[in-house]
């Protein structure tokens, strides 16, 4: 979590790697990303990595492009949110030819204003740019939606057709941390 001690969270890293491949997937960042920015966690996500973990990184929620540049460079897979990297055409690019997975969350971008209303939404943007872009949920509990719902969201007040409901699945079993095998059995 950003503004916990970086000895706190480099434990919970150490505790969780026993564990990585059976029941623990991979590493997070969440929390105030404008208070506490990417840059910050470089060292102990580059150590992360070299544990073995697979990153997904929350950035761009703050409307920082600059931390989803950085989040992209220390080596996240996939990046939390990405909606500041609207009309970055340079950012997007990178984040597609890396193949990195973007985890859109409508409900909680209009609560937390990161948005300010759907027909400022990027997901259309980056689908047609071609990103590997994803529908998700966040915080179920705090925000109070399900991925159903925001699937349903997407469709009605995104401009998102039912084939790309479809293609955005496949995006996430793409950049899901599952093995080559998991990822085939899935997309049949």
């Amino acid at each position: 979590m950003r503004g916990r001690p970086e000895e706190e969270n480099r434990q919970m890293l150490e505790a969780g790697r026993e564990f990585l491949g059976a029941g623990v997937v991979g590493a997070d960042l969440a929390g105030d990303e404008a208070r506490y920015p990417m840059a910050e966690y470089k060292k102990l996500f580059t150590d992360a990595i070299a544990m073995g973990y697979p990153l997904t990184l929350h950035a761009g929620e703050c409307g920082s492009v600059e931390n989803i540049r950085e989040a992209v460079q220390i080596g996240a897979r996939r990046i939390g949110h990405g909606v500041a990297m609207a009309g970055h055409p340079e950012v997007q690019r990178l984040c597609r030819e890396k193949s990195i997975g973007i985890e859109l969350c409508p409900t909680s971008n209009f609560q937390t204003r990161a948005v300010r209303a759907p027909e400022g939404y990027p997901l259309r943007e980056f689908l047609d740019t071609g990103l590997l872009a994803t529908v998700s949920t966040d915080n179920r509990t705090v925000s109070g939606c399900s991925l159903t719902g925001e699937l349903t969201l997407a469709r009605e007040k995104l401009g998102v057709t039912d084939r790309e409901l479809v293609q955005m699945q496949e995006n996430a079993v793409r950049a899901s941390f599952a093995d080559t095998e998991t990822k085939e059995a899935l997309l049949k």
